[in-house]
């Protein structure tokens, strides 16, 4: 699953800003190839937070997954010549990321299903009676 496509980071950066991140060869247009690869690689980095507290596929991204993932593909496309925006934006989607790990940020998503594998059994049980000496007969204070 792709958290972010091509549209949502045209439509955070625009086109001239992701022109100049992703264009190696000079052709004036957005690279697609280089533009896949950044995502790509900010959806392995999701996935590895985000494993911890849902089921994956997720059913649907939410609107969060969707900046942080533009917010890590930027940081990719522009780690040698980042203006330290970019790097800010990033640290905070690393925030976030494991805030939605501890399961501090809600993601919205439906609570059918199965749980993830990792979260621990619940156990539901009562509790014995107390007893006393005089309820076990015999020489009990």
């Amino acid at each position: 699953m792709s958290y972010a496509t091509r549209d949502d980071m045209l439509a955070a950066i625009g086109e001239d800003a992701l022109v100049e991140l992703t264009d190696r060869t000079d052709s004036g247009v957005v690279d697609d190839a280089v533009l896949a690869a950044a995502l790509t690689a900010a959806d392995a980095e999701i996935d590895a937070y985000v494993a911890r507290v849902a089921v994956l596929p997720l059913p649907r991204v939410p609107g969060v997954l969707r900046r942080i993932a533009v917010s890590i593909a930027r940081w990719r496309l522009s780690a040698d010549m980042a203006d330290g925006r970019e790097r800010i934006d990033y640290q905070d989607a690393l925030r976030q990321l494991e805030q939605i790990a501890k399961g501090l940020i809600d993601l919205g998503l439906p609570a059918d299903g199965d749980p993830p594998a990792r979260t621990r059994p619940q156990v539901a049980g009562v509790a014995a009676p107390r007893r006393t000496g005089a309820d076990l007969g015999g020489d009990w204070p």
